[in-house]
């Protein structure tokens, strides 16, 4: 299951930004892993985390109980493709983090949950979503054979020899679209993501997409 993997989220995203005494809500936090690896940095009392696992939700709940954890049966193609609960949150956020949520949907419920979101922010809040770097190959081609492993297929993915990846349809590059696989692994070059925010680029295999409000 996914609360069984530790990630040090605090460390990379810390170079680049600074979320101490902001209230976060992590969207697909699982069991904690920003506020566990953030080491005291991030207070409990102002961490929400919110995730379709609700063993996850009970682990984290278990070890920072002064946090808000949230379970909410909410639809993912990946991960909860039964779900059919829409957002619905008690408060308003400073910032708003997915961690790889988004490379497991579509664009559309991409665009939609992120138009939801918004309506949580505070008057200066912000939106941060991480997506898969496209110069990590190596953490590309994870994910494909992943794919391919598990349901049979995904398809190609187009290296135009500059590190950045297109979607091929009726076997012309279209730079307009995100690659997706057809069994929900979905990859987004940085020029497209570039049209929705400002893109930082951190050491995680990731970059970060600021989005604009």
């Amino acid at each position: 299951m996914l609360h069984n993997r530790n990630h040090d989220l605090y460390t990379p995203l810390s170079q680049s930004f600074n979320w101490e005494n902001l209230k976060i809500l992590d969207f697909g936090g699982s069991k904690g892993n920003l506020i566990r690896s953030s080491k005291g940095k991030i207070l409990p009392t102002n961490y929400t985390s919110v995730d379709v696992d609700i063993e996850a939700i009970e682990l984290g709940k278990k070890d920072y109980p002064e946090a808000d954890w949230i379970h909410l049966d909410l639809y993912s193609p990946a991960y909860n493709p039964a779900g059919s609960a829409s957002i619905e949150l008690p408060k308003k956020y400073d910032i708003v983090f997915a961690y790889s949520v988004f490379t497991h949907t579509s664009f559309e419920y991409f665009i939609e949950t992120m138009n939801t979101l918004k309506t949580y922010l505070t008057p200066n809040g912000k939106i941060y979503i991480s997506m898969i770097s496209q110069e990590n190959k190596k953490l590309l081609n994870h994910f494909k054979n992943k794919r391919i492993s598990q349901y049979g297929s995904c398809d190609d993915l187009i290296d135009n020899n500059n590190n950045s990846y297109f979607y091929l349809v009726d076997n012309k590059v279209e730079e307009e679209v995100p690659f997706v696989c057809e069994n929900l692994l979905t990859l987004y070059n940085e020029k497209f993501l570039s049209k929705y925010g400002k893109i930082h680029k951190l050491r995680m295999g990731h970059v970060i997409l600021e989005l604009t409000i």
